[in-house]
């Protein structure tokens, strides 16, 4: 999201969160939203099927999910941040829910979407309630798990709201031990950083493996 990783690191390690709301309030800090707001503000959309292709050709396992999918599917973009993946599904006729923690870059998120695409909504993860059990065909979380206290609350949480047979197309590295990222939090980089660990727990918690990219990189897992 074109975050300055100088100021990042010193407000993280001040910060130092314990807990999954403390989390919410490092991203909520005027620093990083104000970086968070800039980054939307100059986000550029493909706004045509043909756009999207271009756009994300390096991502062919996900657009290929947007084209497979029946016109109409609910998706969940997790932790959307400027939603670019999210967008492309709504190309494709999917109807999507942009989910981010409150604050600035999110208002400005939704005013700039709504004005753009009419098949959209929006769910402020530390304020708004979900929906009901088993109402999204799919869910988007791409590098977000990282950056959260307990991941694996959050996998118990796309288990509950995935329809039967539901997608999670999940992109996550747990793999910054070294800081690079402060955001990517080191207790659970220890835990999950070797991805076969990952992944057992992603299948203890009811998902298999459907789909991967070439790379091995990017994966897509169906609710079993």
């Amino acid at each position: 999201m074109g975050l300055s990783y100088g100021n990042y690191k010193d407000i993280f390690n001040q910060m130092n969160p314990q807990n999954q709301e403390e989390v919410y309030a490092f991203y909520q800090h005027p620093i990083i939203q104000k970086d968070l707001y800039e980054s939307i503000k100059n986000a550029q959309y493909p706004l045509t099927k043909e756009a999207c292709e271009k756009a994300h050709q390096h991502y062919p396992l996900l657009l290929n999910i947007a084209k497979e999918m029946a016109s109409g599917s609910r998706v969940l973009d997790w932790g959307c941040g400027a939603g670019e993946f999210a967008v492309m599904f709504s190309m494709y006729g999917h109807h999507v829910t942009f989910a981010d923690i409150s604050g600035p870059a999110f208002d400005l998120l939704q005013k700039k979407l709504e004005s753009l695409l009419h098949n959209v909504s929006f769910i402020r993860v530390d304020k708004d309630d979900l929906p009901s059990a088993e109402h999204y065909d799919a869910i988007l979380c791409q590098e977000v798990l990282e950056h959260v206290w307990e991941p694996e609350d959050h996998l118990k949480i796309f288990y509950n709201v995935l329809k039967p047979g539901g997608l999670l197309m999940m992109g996550t590295f747990f793999n910054c031990i070294d800081g690079a990222d402060p955001s990517h939090l080191h207790h659970n980089c220890e835990r999950y950083q070797d991805p076969p660990t990952w992944f057992a727990v992603v299948e203890k918690h009811g998902f298999e493996l459907y789909k991967k990219d070439q790379n091995g990189v990017e994966k897509v897992w169906r609710k079993s």
